[in-house]
């Protein structure tokens, strides 16, 4: 596998708001192994690393604010929660990878996926499936700051 292994895209997490940072570190020690693959392939240069982090670790980011395609500096930018924080300190380590072993690396910074737009499946577990089921039963949806631009949505979250 080494001898063939040029990209390496790293996008499994697990989505949940509720665990704490410490929780996350199974994941944090995948991430160090699969960086250690990249570096372990016999090509000039490492494998290129692809990290999905999300915009979870901006989302805290005090307003108005435009987020720089940078490492953010500061753990307040993050959302307060084990997840959010997780991608950061994963995206430390990327940047640290690429700083100090030279590991071709790209962050992405996204926010929701789901399936194209004929057939796409949403895990009915995530935020938006749940908000939208809950209002059937309640029969409001709540108050949303937001814009749609061409195909996305965009959220502006504020704190209550």
């Amino acid at each position: 596998m080494l001898k063939t292994t040029t990209h390496i895209i790293h996008a499994a997490w697990p989505v949940n708001f509720q665990l704490s940072l410490s929780s996350f570190e199974p994941q944090l020690r995948g991430l160090h192994n699969l960086l250690n693959i990249a570096l372990q392939t016999p090509h000039a240069t490492p494998s290129h690393f692809y990290f999905c982090s999300s915009v979870a670790v901006a989302i805290a980011t005090p307003a108005p604010a435009v987020i720089p395609e940078a490492p953010i500096t500061h753990f307040s930018q993050a959302l307060a929660s084990g997840y959010a924080r997780s991608k950061l300190v994963a995206e430390r380590i990327v940047a640290a990878a690429a700083e100090t072993a030279g590991v071709p690396t790209r962050i992405l910074r996204i926010g929701q996926v789901v399936g194209d737009t004929q057939v796409g499946i949403w895990n009915d577990t995530e935020a938006w499936p749940l908000i939208v089921r809950s209002a059937r039963t309640l029969g409001v949806l709540p108050s949303l700051d937001a814009v749609c631009i061409g195909s996305h949505l965009i959220v502006l979250w504020r704190d209550p």
